[in-house]
């Protein structure tokens, strides 16, 4: 098939997923891949990714690798830059998808074609797989979130509520807005932030992905360290100076409290799990919220803040997008149908 023909590639950006992808993989080859390529681009792994994935696709799949490890969104600006259908769907290596995940996501894609970024809802597994930690709602209702100030303000307060892994979107647009690849963490919030500015958003409420969640993901590490907190007071911060004239007291307000309550509850939750002494770096962290989030001229990042030993930078498909929200348990942004 031709890429004239093809209608959506699906990137899956891999990293030491040996032990996972498989899941994914077996969960795609059930389905019918008349009209999509797969692509598999691996961060450098250091075990049997790439030979798990030949096995698998044997043939049917492009498979690129990069020599060293580059993180999760440069190596997802990369794959998008290798795409040449109409859309792209973006899959994580630890996840899998229902066995009509692709013609439901198709059939909304082409009925809303005027939506740039489309997602569905999630359920969330625990590490084996086996057990669901939350079941996402199956209602079938249809979001549309049309761009302006409305929604990237709800999206300032709520954080992120679109889903990466599942999503399907115009490639053109992705490429355009692309990830931010200076921010580990939050680079898929600030491009959601850019994105409702431009583009139109589509929720589409069935749980067609699986997330799962286990201890080696960066955002299980993040509890222990809080380093995306920083890094999400500082995108907020930089979103509150671009966009000053849509912003009042009442929103920084908002955003305030909001801090301090995650804050202080990732204080706690280090403190149960013994580590007081960044339990106590994590609750001066409120100093930095009121700077970043009251226009103070100190940035969060000219703040220095220890967190212990320095840690390496989380590799590709080890670092996971911090999640504040989740987007089947909100109020609704926009139009529904």
């Amino acid at each position: 098939m031709t890429d004239r023909e093809s209608w959506c590639t699906i990137v899956v950006p891999t990293y030491n997923g040996e032990r996972l992808v498989g899941d994914l993989i077996r969960s795609l080859l059930v389905q019918d891949l008349g009209s999509y390529k797969l692509l598999f681009i691996d961060d450098g792994s250091t075990d049997r990714t790439i030979e798990t994935i030949e096995a698998y696709v044997r043939g049917r799949a492009r498979i690129v690798r990069h020599s060293k490890n580059i993180g999760l969104y440069a190596t997802l600006n990369a794959a998008i830059d290798e795409v040449c259908t109409p859309y792209v769907c973006l899959l994580f290596q630890d996840d899998w998808v229902a066995a009509d995940y692709l013609p439901e996501m198709r059939a909304v894609v082409e009925k809303y074609p005027e939506a740039s970024f489309v997602w569905s809802a999630i359920n969330t597994v625990d590490s084996s797989g086996e057990r669901v930690t939350f079941k996402g709602i199956d209602t079938r209702r249809v979001e549309l979130i049309t761009p302006g100030p409305a929604p990237w303000r709800s999206a300032m307060q709520r954080g992120t509520f679109w889903t990466i892994s599942g999503s399907v979107t115009k490639t053109d647009r992705i490429r355009s807005l692309r990830f931010d690849e200076s921010l580990p963490h939050c680079a898929d919030f600030e491009l959601l932030l850019r994105g409702l500015r431009s583009d139109t958003f589509l929720y589409f409420e069935r749980p067609l992905v699986n997330i799962r969640e286990h201890a080696g993901q960066a955002s299980t590490r993040n509890l222990a360290e809080s380093k995306d907190i920083i890094e999400a007071l500082e995108v907020r911060r930089e979103q509150l100076r671009l966009w000053r004239p849509d912003v009042n007291f009442a929103l920084r307000l908002h955003l305030f409290l909001h801090w301090i309550d995650l804050i202080f509850r990732r204080a706690v939750g280090q403190v149960r799990r013994g580590h007081h002494d960044q339990a106590f770096r994590t609750c001066g962290l409120v100093l930095l919220a009121a700077k970043a989030l009251f226009g103070l001229s100190t940035s969060v990042n000219d703040a220095v803040v220890p967190t212990g030993p320095a840690v390496p930078r989380a590799p590709s498909s080890d670092t996971t997008p911090m999640r504040e929200t989740a987007p089947h348990q909100q109020e609704p942004l926009g139009r529904h149908e």
